[in-house]
């Protein structure tokens, strides 16, 4: 009797951090995960036209659907860590595959433009989010030693799927118009399932001690709450004060506090991605405002998706063999940035735009990819979870911010030339922060 239930009961291994092994399974998944996960809102813009016509719509509305599941990829960061944590990195990212699927099924079949706004928006959106960060914390659960090359492989989906995606997308709606097309991604996103099925989860050595140190504070805050009850005698004001001191503990909100370094990387995120996002949306339509013609301007994100590969093997390299120090190569390539956007307006011709379109993907490539490594270095990895959700939120804060703020800049010059004045201007900023950055802002 006994045997059969220590069978069927049977006790996690805890380990370290295996460093390969079924590791490398789980950096393919992830790397599928990443794929599709930045690969599907890259097509999004090919949608609006045939959607505005079949809808009889107009393109604000069906422009603000469209941008939704990059925004929510980002922005639900917080919700998807968290939920890595309760529930693991397997399930998060299976349902993350299955809410993308179901939205993508809706949008197929609807004929309302808020079920569209649901179904296209809003579902895929926090489904690419979760699976997102899912990929993120789950490799940083399989590697310690090989963690940068792992991080850097499964990075490497973004920039693959933008030089992929664009193009079979095209190819997809001139064959099939933007309503088959859609129910084909319904198919693809699927993959995000599988990517998930393949994240096993690990039992690690630090949980353990992360789990001690909790039941240890937990304790604590019994006592103190226990203490507070007989010296105040107000038990349910002490009851809510524990609970929202453990809500708080959960989301990870004692890293604004307590890691002056975290905050840091909080604003540069937050300015990267005002900068990125900006410049990813207007790039296009600058070359036009310029005359450049069609055939050079569609391959200008082609251009910077093969600079931003470069980048993130670079990237690779530099941290594998320890030529930089992390903090060290982010300062870098967030120079590298801001001089390539610096010298798109000065500037201001087809030859300009897509060299520094070219260096511009290096930068972004180098830099997309720390942030887990930064994560690692400064804050710990064993918080990843919440800490990287918070990162997440930043940048995608600071990507609606960018997209909107440049609308209203051209809209007031008729012109692109002062928004991406401003968009440098923002690059800069973050480059200066960090170049000027107090010595007691965490170890290097």
């Amino acid at each position: 009797m006994t045997g059969g239930t220590s069978r069927h009961r049977r006790r996690p291994t805890y380990t370290a951090p295996p460093d390969g092994d079924w590791g490398w399974v789980v950096v393919i998944g992830s790397f599928v995960c990443m794929f599709v996960a930045f690969g599907f809102p890259r097509n999004l813009g090919l949608f609006i036209e045939p959607i505005v016509d079949d809808f009889e719509s107009t393109t604000g509305p069906i422009g603000l659907i469209v941008s939704l599941p990059i925004t929510l990829l980002l922005t639900t960061g917080p919700i998807s860590g968290i939920l890595c944590k309760k529930v693991g990195s397997r399930l998060t990212c299976i349902l993350g595959g299955i809410l993308a699927c179901l939205g993508l099924g809706i949008a197929f079949s609807t004929t309302n433009e808020l079920w569209l706004g649901i179904g296209l928006g809003l579902l895929p959106g926090i489904g690419l989010g979760l699976a997102y960060t899912a990929s993120v914390v789950i490799v940083s659960r399989y590697f310690e030693k090989k963690f940068i090359i792992a991080n850097g492989l499964i990075f490497l989906g973004g920039p693959i799927s933008f030089l992929i995606c664009p193009i079979m997308g095209e190819s997809l709606m001139e064959a099939y118009g933007w309503r088959r097309t859609i129910l084909l991604w319904c198919g693809l996103v699927l993959n995000l399932v599988v990517g998930g099925t393949l994240m096993k989860p690990v039992f690690l050595l630090r949980d353990l001690e992360v789990n001690q140190n909790n039941s240890n504070e937990y304790e604590l805050l019994e006592t103190d709450h226990y203490t507070n009850i007989e010296q105040n005698g107000n038990h349910q004001e002490n009851r809510i004060w524990k609970k929202i001191k453990d809500i708080a503990s959960y989301c990870g909100l004692e890293l604004f506090r307590d890691n002056l370094m975290f905050d840091l990387i909080m604003v540069i995120i937050f300015l990267n991605g005002f900068s990125y996002d900006s410049w990813l949306i207007f790039v296009i339509p600058q070359a036009e405002e310029l005359d450049i013609p069609d055939e050079i301007s569609a391959l200008i994100l082609t251009f910077a998706g093969i600079g931003s590969v470069i980048g993130r093997l670079s990237q690779i390299g530099i941290l594998h063999w320890k030529l930089l120090s992390t903090y060290n190569t982010w300062l870098f390539a967030n120079v590298l940035a801001a001089l390539a956007l610096i010298m798109d307006p000065l500037f201001h011709n087809m030859y300009s735009i897509v060299t520094f379109s070219v260096i511009y993907g290096v930068a972004t490539g180098i830099k997309m990819p720390l942030a887990p490594v930064l994560v690692r270095d400064f804050v710990g990895i064993e918080k990843i979870h919440v800490a990287f959700g918070w990162l997440n939120l930043a940048r995608g804060v600071g990507a609606l911010l960018g997209g909107t703020s440049m609308g209203m800049l051209h809209s007031y010059y008729d012109s692109y030339r002062q928004p991406f004045i401003v968009v440098a201007v923002v690059q800069s900023m973050a480059a200066v922060l960090l170049i000027f950055k107090p010595r007691d802002f965490g170890r290097q």
